[in-house]
């Protein structure tokens, strides 16, 4: 008695509707070509960008790094220059400076040691 109730009356309207949505969507079913053609081309073109971006993308690092090698390259050459030069400094000054230490570190000498000695004292009985 169920099935001649509920589920008789709803087969028929579903086979209905099925057939109403049929006759409906069977002419959009000639338009599927045209759908995967459309799709295809937005893949295609959607694949090569993103081939085209990543390509972009590892030059441009690759880029980024060797010019950041570069740089780090050129600093270090100046860093090493500029030491050098210091160092070349430091000995044309030292090299100046040490007969002036030595003449003032002798004349200290003479004078420290040049003082006349202290007179004896003599000591309390």
């Amino acid at each position: 008695m169920f099935k001649l109730l509920i589920l008789l009356p709803l087969v028929i309207v579903g086979s209905v509707l099925l057939s109403v949505g049929a006759v409906v969507f069977l002419p959009l079913l000639a338009l599927a070509p045209l759908a995967l053609a459309i799709g295809a081309g937005l893949f295609a073109f959607a694949l090569t960008a993103g081939i085209l971006v990543f390509v972009v993308r590892v030059l441009g690092a690759i880029v980024f790094g060797i010019g950041g090698l570069i740089v780090g390259g050129i600093g270090l050459a100046m860093l090493l220059a500029g030491g050098a030069v210091f160092v070349a400094l430091g000995l044309v000054f030292a090299h100046l400076l040490l007969p002036l230490l030595l003449i003032v570190g002798v004349v200290w000498l003479i004078q420290r040691n040049h003082k006349p000695p202290r007179p004896a004292q003599i000591a309390p009985l």
